[in-house]
C-alpha cells in the first residue's frame, strides 16, 4: 500500500502542534481498523525524518502485523536541526530496536537502516502512529527506566526540576498547570525537549540514550476516541 492510498483510506482532521515555541501545521489520519484487528494491544510510534513517503509505507506495512485495534496517524513538519530517529512503545514497553532480536525489533531496524537513522536533519517530518484507545485526561506521571518504574507523581503536583540520573547522564522536567515538559537533557539528541508539554494520559516524553519515559497514565474513558499531541 503506497502512502496515497494509505491517507485515503483514513478519516482527515487537523489542528496543530507547538514545538519548543514553534506553532506547525499537522495533518491527522485516524485509521478504523476494528475489522482487521481484535486484541488490544496498544502502539505508540514515532519516526523524525526526512523522507515522509517511505516511512508512510514502512508504517502501513508494519501496522498490518500487529494487533492494534484503533491507529491515529499524525504528520508535523518540524523547523530547525533534529537527530532523526525512531522511538516504538509496544503495549507500554519502550523497545530499544537496536538491540531487540523479536520480529518487532527487526522490523523496526530495518524501517531505520533504510531511512539511515539515526542522524542529523535540517527541517524533518515527525510521523506518529498512535493508539487511540487511551485516556485523555491524567492522574499521574510515570517515570520509567528500562520499562520499569521508578517514580510517580500526581499530575496536579507542582513540582519543577525533577533530575532523573541515568547510565549517560540525566533528564530534568518539570509539573505545573496538569502538564509535563522536559526542561533539559544531557543527550545530544534533545527530542525529548522538542516534544514540548504533554498533557494527555498516553503521551509520552522519551529520552532514547538514557532509556528515560515519562508517561501520563489515567483511568480508562471510553468516549475518548483520540488522542492529539
Amino acid at each position: 500500500m503506497n502512502r496515497r492510498q494509505f491517507v485515503e483510506g483514513s478519516i482527515f482532521a487537523a489542528g496543530g502542534m507547538v514545538a519548543t515555541g514553534r506553532l506547525l501545521a499537522k495533518n491527522s489520519n485516524k485509521i478504523n481498523s476494528t475489522n482487521l484487528y481484535t486484541n488490544k494491544n496498544t502502539i505508540d510510534l514515532e519516526l523524525l525524518c526526512d523522507d515522509s513517503g517511505i516511512a508512510f509505507d514502512s508504517i502501513s506495512s508494519f501496522l498490518k502485523l500487529l494487533n492494534v485495534s484503533n491507529v491515529k496517524i499524525e504528520e508535523h513538519q518540524l523547523i530547525g536541526d533534529y537527530i532523526g530517529d525512531v522511538v516504538f512503545i509496544y503495549n507500554n514497553c519502550l523497545v530499544n530496536y537496536k538491540s531487540d532480536n523479536t520480529k518487532h525489533g527487526h522490523i523496526i531496524r530495518n524501517i531505520s537502516e533504510t531511512l539511515k537513522l539515526p542522524r542529523k536533519i535540517k527541517n524533518p517530518t515527525l510521523i506518529k502512529a498512535i493508539s487511540v484507545n487511551k485516556d485523555s485526561f491524567p492522574k499521574y506521571v510515570n517515570v520509567f527506566s528500562d520499562n520499569k518504574i521508578t517514580e510517580r507523581y500526581k499530575i496536579s503536583e507542582e513540582k519543577k526540576d525533577i533530575h532523573i540520573k541515568a547510565e549517560k547522564g540525566e533528564l530534568v522536567f518539570s509539573i505545573t498547570n496538569n502538564s509535563v515538559f522536559a526542561t533539559h537533557s544531557s543527550c545530544k539528541h534533545k527530542n525529548c525537549i522538542h516534544t514540548g508539554a504533554i498533557r494527555k494520559a498516553g503521551q509520552n516524553i522519551i529520552c532514547i540514550p538514557n532509556n528515560i519515559r515519562i508517561a501520563l497514565d489515567g483511568n480508562h474513558r471510553r468516549d475518548i476516541d483520540s488522542i492529539t499531541f
